[in-house]
């Protein structure tokens, strides 16, 4: 069983920050407008809790604004856009690869007419333009409320871009199947089993007519855990592994067998801890070595196949 904590996924997605400047082409109220959409934000991860899928969101929210130029005709038309943006993203994990699903943009528009002028910005055009302004300035709710799913279309592709640089990410850095197959190749026909709670995504893999075990509620400090890989093993054995994996000199050759069988979970962090929990072997990969679950946790009962 695999466990992917929801602090990995969020040190993930911090790598990708929200600094965008967006060349602005569409048409409002018969305008046509062109100008550069400059949005700064942040994103963060929520994870969804599923007995059946391994889904989490991407959030963002931050703030846009745009000077822009709009042209109808001889008439051309100076103003300012602006406001907040929030988004939701959905982002699925089926053991092998993340996906992300539909998006859910909420801009909020707002905006000010600066001037109004002929399209050659003469004296002439100047003066006609000021003579139409008070009509343009009674078009500016029209222009808003037409500017809303414009600003969310482009918020949408925007986002999906973001969305696409994280699950590419995660995809180089989470081949799980590689690692099953190569410590046990004789269970390639097994499926994954996926779920998901408040802190983890979960990859149980096993037969198809499996049922999944429950494991342990883990301590409030293994949420710094970013990958949790548990081993069904004997009860003996788990707790002589975990005892030798605390020796100065079995820890070195225990973290070598890691590196060598599990390269692609050990390349996550340095740091890594093996404890026995009942008749699961418990490998940690993350931040900082936390106290034996040994006695910290109840012995684990089931497995899958039973």
């Amino acid at each position: 069983m695999f466990r992917i904590s929801e602090q990995y996924l969020h040190e993930i997605t911090e790598q990708e920050s929200i600094v965008a400047d967006l060349p602005l082409n569409a048409r409002v109220i018969g305008f046509c407008c062109t100008g550069t959409i400059h949005a700064e934000g942040k994103a963060d991860v929520k994870l969804l809790e599923s007995g059946r899928d391994a889904v989490f969101t991407v959030n963002s929210r931050g703030n846009g604004q745009a000077s822009i130029r709009g042209r109808r005709g001889p008439i051309v038309a100076y103003g300012d856009a602006w406001g907040p943006f929030e988004s939701t993203t959905y982002v699925s994990f089926d053991g092998r690869r993340f996906t992300h699903d539909r998006t859910e943009p909420r801009a909020t528009v707002t905006g000010k007419l600066r001037r109004v002028t002929g399209h050659r910005d003469r004296p002439i055009g100047r003066l006609i333009g000021r003579g139409v302004e008070p009509i343009a300035k009674k078009m500016l709710p029209d222009a808003i409320c037409e500017a809303q799913p414009i600003a969310n279309r482009y918020l949408s592709e925007y986002i999906r871009e973001l969305a696409d640089r994280i699950t590419s990410r995660l995809n180089q850095t989470m081949p799980i199947e590689a690692s099953i197959n190569r410590l046990f190749p004789e269970t390639r026909d097994w499926v994954f089993h996926m779920s998901s709670d408040r802190n983890y995504l979960q990859a149980a893999y096993g037969p198809a007519d499996a049922t999944v075990p429950s494991l342990p509620e883990v301590p409030a400090e293994m949420k710094e855990v970013k990958i949790e890989v548990w081993l069904r093993s004997t009860g003996e054995e788990a707790e002589l592994l975990a005892q030798a994996s605390r020796s100065p000199l079995a820890s070195q050759l225990t973290q070598r067998y890691l590196e060598s069988s599990l390269p692609e979970l050990a390349a996550i962090a340095k740091e890594r801890t093996i404890d026995a929990v009942g008749e699961w072997v418990l490998i940690r990969v993350g931040q900082g070595e936390l106290p034996s679950l040994q006695r910290a946790l109840p012995s684990l009962r089931g497995s899958l196949g039973q």
